[in-house]
C-alpha cells in the first residue's frame, strides 16, 4: 500500500465518528458523514498532488511502482522491485523510530502505576459497614 498513514488516519477518523454522540441521534450521522467526505476529498487531492511530484521526480520507476502497489488497499504481496534491506538495529536507532516505542511504554507504565495506586487508595479508605 502506497499511503498507509492516510489509511490509518482515515480509519481513526471513522472510529471517532462511530463514538460520536449527539442529541438528536441522526445529527451524529450527518456530521460524521460530512466530516468523512471532507477528509476523503482532502486526502484524494493530497495523494494526487504527491503522486504528480513523485512521478516528476522518479519518472518510470514510480509509475511502475504505482501499477503494482495499490494506493489505499493493503496487500499481502510485497513489492518485488523494492530495495531489500535486512533489519539493522543501528538504522532503527539512527532513524529515531524508537522514540514512539519509548513514549508508549512510558505512558503505559504511568497509567498502570496510577491505576494501581488509586486501587490501593480505595481499599485503604473503605470502612467496614459502609
Amino acid at each position: 500500500m502506497r499511503n498507509p498513514l492516510y489509511l490509518g488516519t482515515f480509519l481513526i477518523a471513522i472510529g471517532f465518528v462511530m463514538v460520536l454522540k449527539s442529541d438528536p441521534a441522526w445529527l451524529e450521522w450527518i456530521v460524521g458523514s460530512i466530516f468523512l467526505l471532507a477528509l476523503s476529498f482532502m486526502y484524494y487531492r493530497t495523494i494526487k498532488a504527491e503522486q504528480g511530484m513523485l512521478l516528476e521526480k522518479f519518472k518510470d520507476a514510480y509509475g511502475n511502482y504505482c501499477k503494482q502497489v495499490p494506493a489505499m488497499v493493503p496487500t499481502l504481496v510485497p513489492y518485488s522491485k523494492g530495495e531489500k534491506w535486512p533489519f539493522s538495529l543501528q538504522r532503527l536507532i539512527d532513524s529515531k523510530e524508537h522514540k514512539p516505542v519509548f513514549w508508549i511504554i512510558s505512558c503505559w507504565s504511568c497509567s498502570t502505576s496510577k491505576r494501581a495506586s488509586s486501587s490501593n487508595t480505595k481499599t485503604l479508605t473503605t470502612h467496614p459497614g459502609t
